[in-house]
């Protein structure tokens, strides 16, 4: 079986995803990556999940969920 390193090592140069534990969403291209799993992106985008609360006439709220996406560039994910 492949080590961790081998199989990242085949997506260098490509576009990939890669998903943070506080729930953002980067996009980018892989350019490096250490034993550690630090990761440099570049031309990266974020994409985060905003819950935006309206209140409403009659005293209720109503919850809207909208994806904000940023454009960030050369970023390293530690």
């Amino acid at each position: 079986m492949p080590s961790k390193n081998a199989r990242l090592q085949q997506w260098i140069n490509y576009r990939i995803r890669v998903c943070l534990q506080d729930s953002r969403m980067l996009v980018g291209s892989l350019l490096a990556f250490d034993r550690h799993m630090n990761i440099v992106l570049a031309d990266a985008e974020e994409f985060r999940k905003l819950k935006i609360r309206h209140k409403l006439a009659d005293g209720k709220h109503q919850t809207e969920e909208k994806e904000v996406k940023r454009s960030v560039g050369l970023m390293m994910i530690r």
